[in-house]
């Protein structure tokens, strides 16, 4: 899954940044990295 495909089911789902690393358990600012393709470890969490 590449990041376009992340942020697209985040979007699609109607959840906030906050919203998803609530759901998944990591901060606010993992999953802003991760979309921006800069912290690629927890990508397979997500």
């Amino acid at each position: 899954m590449d990041i376009n495909q992340i942020i697209a089911l985040r979007v699609a789902h109607k959840l906030s940044l906050e919203a998803l690393a609530s759901v998944i358990g990591v901060s606010r600012s993992n999953i802003s990295l991760i979309e921006r393709g800069q912290f690629l470890r927890c990508v397979t969490t997500v």
